[in-house]
């Protein structure tokens, strides 16, 4: 999250004020996640594993990546910027 923050504060000056400024702590997260559905997908994404690879994709099939995850999180937010 806080990558993803920095990341749209470089790109997109104009927005810096309007993204968190904190966070809450895990141990937070997962006492509050059984009373908030929006605290809950927060408590999902601290359990998912991130350490994904598609290094087997690229040398069996021989596939490259149409982006990296930096361009889409640009794009998500260049879609988002109108209604912000």
């Amino acid at each position: 999250m806080k990558e993803i923050r920095t990341l749209v504060k470089t790109r997109f000056p104009e927005l810096a004020d309007r993204l968190p400024k904190h966070f809450l702590p895990n141990i937070v997260i997962n006492v509050l996640a059984p009373f908030s559905s929006a605290i809950k997908e927060g408590h999902l994404m601290l359990h998912l594993s991130h350490h994904v690879s598609n290094q087997k994709a690229r040398t069996v099939l021989g596939w490259t990546p149409l982006s990296s995850a930096k361009t889409a999180v640009t794009e998500a937010v260049k879609q988002l910027k109108p209604t912000l």
